[in-house]
């Protein structure tokens, strides 16, 4: 059997003779699925997947609200799109207590930004040949930083295929040619040390200091 209802200002319509979370609850201007006391316009309650919009009985995704109070969207697909229908650009806002931050994919110029919305600053910029801007909204090389940059402790920066010259920390602060034959070292002290694994030091081409501790101005091999 089938039951319309009337209690109140409620309609509700279903197996039940009394209004009843089994039922379709109409309650004042708010409709109710799985419960008696709808809060807004449309309000499902359900511990599994409370809502499914479906395109041809496969193709389908999910919405699901879980204990914690996450969203959930479950796509039968491998792709969640996000497109806007009356703009070139798209904005998606997430606000914290104290900060909003927002992804902005831009048709003009062709980019990609992550933006500190609060502070009306943009963070990174993604642009249209894969270039990356930290700091910078037009950055000109893969990776284009606009400010300081910082490597901690036993970290390295490195350059080249196969770390050919990096910059390492571990309590010194060390300048090196991955081949050992360019050392560049202050260590805590403040002593600046340049080894050259035997080869000899060069300033300017006029300025030449060899391995045996002899120095020569103007000639490369000093008596």
């Amino acid at each position: 059997n089938r039951y319309i209802v009337t209690e109140n200002s409620a309609i509700s319509l279903g197996s039940n003779s009394a209004l009843h979370v089994d039922n379709l609850n109409y309650v004042g201007t708010d409709l109710g699925i799985g419960t008696i006391s709808p809060a807004k316009k449309l309000h499902i309650v359900d511990t599994a997947a409370q809502l499914r919009l479906d395109n041809d009985g496969t193709n389908i995704t999910d919405f699901f609200v879980d204990s914690g109070g996450d969203l959930q969207i479950a796509p039968y697909g491998d792709a969640i799109e996000i497109n806007s229908s009356n703009s070139s650009d798209l904005k998606i806002d997430m606000t914290n207590s104290s900060r909003n931050w927002r992804f902005h994919s831009d048709n003009s110029p062709d980019t990609f930004n992550i933006v500190n919305a609060t502070a009306g600053t943009t963070a990174m910029t993604f642009d249209s040949s894969n270039k990356v801007g930290i700091g910078t909204t037009s950055p000109g090389q893969a990776l284009d930083v606009d400010g300081n940059l910082r490597v901690r402790d036993s970290h390295t920066l490195a350059a080249g295929d196969a770390d050919d010259l990096f910059l390492y920390h571990d309590g010194n602060s060390t300048l090196r040619n991955n081949t050992g034959i360019l050392n560049i070292t202050q260590n805590s002290t403040s002593d600046l040390n340049i080894t050259t694994n035997g080869g000899k030091i060069a300033l300017d081409s006029a300025v030449y200091i060899l391995d045996n501790g002899k120095v020569g101005i103007g000639t490369t091999n000093p008596g």
